[in-house]
C-alpha cells in the first residue's frame, strides 16, 4: 500500500523516539530520557548555571552545554537537578518506567495495538520507522594518517 492509499501515515524516528537509545554516542535509555526531558527546560539550566556556571555568562554558557561534546555534563546536571526534588525523581523513575529491557517505548506497542485493534474500523495505515545513519569518513580515509579507510565516527 502506498501512502497515498492510507487513512493514516505515521513517521516515527526509531532512535529517541521508538527506541530511547542512541546508539553512536553510546547513550541508553536513562541518558536519552535525561537530555531529552532536560536540554531545553530553563528552569533547569537556570539552576544548573548557579550550581556549576562559576560565573559564567548566561547564554554562553548555556549553548556551549547544550553542545553535543557536553551532553554528557549536562545529563550529569540533570540527574543531580532530579534528586533535589521528589517529584522530579518520581517522574524520571515514570518515564524511565514506559521503557522495557529492550529499550522500546511503551507508547509505540500501544499505538500498533491500537492500530490493529479489532473494535476500531478498518484502517489503511501505514507506519514508516526511520532509521538515520550518518556515516563520518576520517580526514585520513584517503591514506593519511590515522583512521586511514576507517569509515565510523569513532577514530
Amino acid at each position: 500500500m502506498s501512502s497515498a492509499e492510507a487513512d493514516v501515515v505515521i513517521h516515527l524516528d526509531l532512535n529517541k523516539t521508538v527506541l530511547a537509545i542512541d546508539e553512536v554516542k553510546s547513550y541508553g535509555a536513562e541518558e536519552v530520557v535525561y537530555l531529552e526531558e532536560w536540554k531545553n527546560e530553563e528552569e533547569f539550566l537556570l539552576w544548573a548555571h548557579g550550581a556549576h556556571g562559576e560565573g559564567a555568562e548566561y547564554d554562553g554558557w548555556r549553548a556551549e552545554l547544550k553542545l553535543s561534546k557536553n551532553e554528557p555534563t549536562l545529563i550529569g546536571y540533570a540527574h543531580e537537578y532530579c534528586a533535589l526534588d521528589a517529584a522530579r525523581g518520581e517522574k524520571m523513575a515514570s518515564t524511565l518506567g514506559c521503557i522495557d529491557e529492550a529499550n522500546c517505548v511503551r507508547s509505540f506497542w500501544r499505538a500498533l495495538e491500537w492500530i490493529g485493534a479489532q473494535e476500531q474500523k478498518v484502517r489503511r495505515v501505514v507506519v514508516v520507522l526511520v532509521l538515520v545513519v550518518v556515516l563520518v569518513l576520517a580526514a585520513g580515509a584517503a591514506g593519511a594518517g590515522a583512521g586511514a579507510g576507517c569509515w565510523c565516527c569513532w577514530c
